[in-house]
Order: C-alpha cells, then structure tokens, then sequence
C-alpha cells in the first residue's frame, strides 16, 4: 500500500518518524509522450496508474493505492483539474495555501 515517513517536532531539538498513510488522493491518470495530454479519470485510493510500454495512460483496481498526499490538521483536500491532490488550508484561517502536493505530473 502507498505509505511515507514525515518528521513530527516532538520537543525543541528532538525529533520522531512517524508513518502516515495518504488521505488525499490523485484523480487521473496521465499519459507519457506524445500521449502526455491524454488524462483518464483513476481515483487512487484502491486503483493505480501504470501503462503498458505504449505510453497510454491505464488505471488498474486491484486495491493497490496509487499517489496522493497526507492532508494533516486543518488542511482540506483539493485536486487539480489534472488530477494531482493537493491540500489547502481553509482561507478564512491564514493566507498560507498550499502544504505538499501529490504525484501524477
């Protein structure tokens, strides 16, 4: 499954990993090459995007996870019109907008 390390600030000058799976997940895939236009649509949590050698974008569901990000605290769940996820911290909070942004390309 898709999983990444991220480093939590315990106390001043310690440090801890900790493991956290995503919460937000691509939408699309896309293609590579002369194919990189062509989006489909994959959610990504339980489907993964892959090809077969010819460059056309493919989604499988076999319930392997594919990209996202982890969304922590505040941050809400967003995903660009090519699919990638994002997250956004609530306008009404802070004019801080984007933490991380997911895979795809």
């Amino acid at each position: 499954k898709q999983w990444y390390q991220r480093r939590v600030a315990i106390t001043p000058g310690v440090m801890l990993t900790t493991v956290c799976c995503y919460d937000c997940w691509d939408t699309k895939c896309h293609g590579w090459g002369i194919y990189s236009g062509i989006y489909i649509d994959c959610h990504q949590k339980g489907q993964y995007c892959y090809n077969k050698g010819d460059d056309l974008p493919r989604c499988a569901s076999n319930g392997w996870n594919g990209m996202g990000v982890f969304c922590e605290d505040e941050f809400e769940c967003r995903t660009l019109r090519n699919g990638i996820a994002y997250c956004l911290y609530p306008a009404n909070k802070t004019p801080l907008r984007v933490e991380a942004v997911g895979g795809g390309k």
